[in-house]
């Protein structure tokens, strides 16, 4: 019996654990800007620091986006 038949195959695991951990990392961001954005929406006066929505609620409502879009 050879000796490459008993040998067993090393992996290399540290480029799937540096993927995984960064899709954790842009999962948890990605969610934390839709819960912004959402809550902008919610209570668009709560932010003082930077409110995305401010200035295009009103396009959003012209385009049939919101309580008084005119359905």
């Amino acid at each position: 019996m050879s000796e490459s038949a008993t040998s067993t195959t090393v992996y290399n695991y540290k480029v799937v654990k540096q993927f995984t951990v960064m899709t954790v990392v842009w999962g948890i961001v990605g969610m934390l800007v839709g819960v912004i954005l959402a809550a902008q929406l919610v209570w668009p006066g709560a932010s003082g620091i930077y409110s995305f929505f401010s200035r295009h609620l009103g396009c959003n409502r012209s385009f049939g986006f919101g309580p008084r879009s005119g359905r």
